[in-house]
């Protein structure tokens, strides 16, 4: 059987492993946010560069 200071451990050692996880899980959410936004805003601009393009062919 454990004692109490081998429940403590087990509970600290839980603590941190949650911890640590949620930390990782957030800084990689903030990585594919940023990758995310970078990607549409690229998308953005080459939809936009392409309708200006459209816009001065039609024009000629």
């Amino acid at each position: 059987m454990m004692d109490r200071f081998d429940m403590l451990m087990c509970a600290v050692a839980g603590y941190v492993a949650v911890v640590t996880l949620v930390r990782l899980m957030i800084t990689r959410r903030d990585e594919v946010v940023g990758y995310l936004r970078t990607e549409l805003e690229r998308q953005a601009a080459a939809a936009a560069a392409a309708e200006e393009h459209d816009d001065e062919r039609d024009a000629a």
